[in-house]
């Protein structure tokens, strides 16, 4: 149990991307993320920009405190 209806927050995240977004952002680890698997072909069958971000810039992110580990 996650403690969330994950298909309802799915449905919110996908429904918000293909209204919304003209990019996404994968983290590292997107490829052991259902979600993020759902977020990318959204994002591909619609020809919406993808940008990976390797480990470093996350890790430079957090550093200067511009993310929150969350």
């Amino acid at each position: 149990d996650v403690g969330f209806d994950i298909r309802t927050v799915l449905r919110d995240d996908l429904v918000w991307i293909a209204e919304n977004a003209g990019v996404i952002v994968l983290l590292p680890g997107h490829e052991n993320s259902k979600g993020a698997a759902a977020e990318l072909a959204l994002a591909r069958a619609l020809g919406i920009k993808e940008i990976e971000v390797a480990q470093e810039v996350v890790d430079q992110l957090l550093e200067k405190g511009y993310v929150s580990p969350d």
